[in-house]
């Protein structure tokens, strides 16, 4: 079944807007327990910094 939810962001400029957006629907599209995994770690701000941190290192072992 099939829902559509409206979301509310507050975009810096139209770029950040289009990359939300689009970053939005492929999260969306994701298995049930890997959403909420990610859910799980937005909600954690050390979870977040250390995401952050590790960007570049995450990026090369999964891509």
């Amino acid at each position: 079944m099939q829902k559509q939810i409206t979301l509310t962001i507050q975009p810096s400029n139209a770029v950040d807007l289009k990359a939300k957006q689009k970053a939005l629907e492929a999260i969306a599209l994701l298995e049930t327990d890997t959403l909420t995994f990610l859910g799980e770690l937005a909600n954690s701000p050390k979870a977040v910094k250390k995401l952050k941190d590790n960007k570049k290192l995450i990026k090369t072992m999964v891509m």
